[in-house]
């Protein structure tokens, strides 16, 4: 039960730093898995994979910053610790924002390995070079913003400080968040296209875009974040009743470890596969047959020359 005392609006910081904590357990174990299944499965470790565990490092990071801002209210409270609590909320920032950049390159070097250089696919690779680059450095510019926002970090903690307006700030999360969502579609679409452009049976195809449509799921809450935001006013200085900006920052963290989850997914198809062969099949015969669904069915059909342009 909420003290009320330190929390007379009865705002439930339980739910916030369980989800946080939850979601730090979830996606270790995905990183865990994919890189079983890469590794030991495959035989293959990619940058996808690496950079995915950069990600997986900072989110871990960012969830425990979170949970960590929302405790201080809990145990605390606004008059003593609210603006503690806002400076621990805005660096977790920091490294949410490049959880988000090397998610996206994770999915930009598996879209860019789905569309074979050797072909006469140049255009279709640089929109999504370009795409990936340009959300790479508005995300990276925001995120120094957001961090150096009163200047030294240390001055988020002041009442006093002279700081950036809260509405600047909320708008460059809403173009944060509303290019998240453009980024996973172009980055899905421009596969999505080659595929079916290519001459290949309807069950391969349907495969592929299964895995590949896993890449807007992380879109669709992105935008869910900016209206939910709106209602609430997501600041944790303000002390009023914070049950929407809690619902809001669920949102958010749960749009990243979405992605990490649709990354992960990705790459189970040789896992499954070996369990429904009770592992009987060999490790070599499980890497040459089950990479990526992706690969092995576009590296086959559109290298050998079903891509119908």
């Amino acid at each position: 039960m909420a003290n009320q005392a330190l929390n007379p609006a009865g705002n439930n910081y339980t739910s916030i730093v369980a989800f946080d904590g939850a979601c730090i357990i979830i996606s270790v174990i995905c990183i865990c898995l994919r890189f079983y299944v890469r590794h030991w499965i495959v035989g293959r470790v990619g940058w996808d994979d690496w950079l995915l565990l950069a990600a997986v490092i900072l989110f871990v990071i960012s969830s425990a910053m979170d949970a960590a801002s929302w405790l201080i209210l809990e145990y605390i409270g606004f008059d003593n610790g609210g603006g503690l609590s806002y400076q621990v909320s805005a660096i977790s920032q920091f490294p949410y924002l490049w959880v988000e950049v090397l998610v996206r390159a994770a999915y930009a070097v598996f879209y860019l390995r789905v569309v074979p250089a050797e072909l006469d696919l140049k255009l279709h690779r640089r929109m999504i070079l370009i795409t990936f680059w340009l959300y790479a450095v508005y995300q990276g510019t925001n995120s120094f913003i957001t961090l150096f926002q009163c200047g030294n970090p240390a001055n988020l903690a002041r009442q006093d400080a002279v700081c950036l307006s809260q509405s600047v700030r909320g708008i460059l999360f809403d173009v944060s968040y509303a290019i998240d969502a453009l980024v996973d579609w172009i980055m899905t679409i421009v596969p999505v296209y080659i595929v079916y452009k290519s001459v290949m049976n309807t069950r391969t195809k349907m495969s592929i875009y299964f895995i590949l449509s896993l890449g807007c799921v992380a879109g669709i809450l992105a935008l869910a974040v900016i209206p939910v935001s709106k209602l609430g006013g997501v600041s944790v200085v303000n002390p009023l009743n914070l049950s929407v900006p809690i619902i809001a920052d669920i949102l958010a963290t749960c749009e990243t470890l979405v992605a990490i989850l649709c990354l992960t997914l990705a790459a189970l198809k040789p896992v499954v596969r070996q369990w429904l062969d009770d592992g009987t099949k060999l490790r070599s015969t499980a890497a040459n047959d089950v990479r990526f669904v992706s690969e092995s069915a576009m590296g086959e059909s559109i290298r050998a020359g079903s891509y119908a342009v």
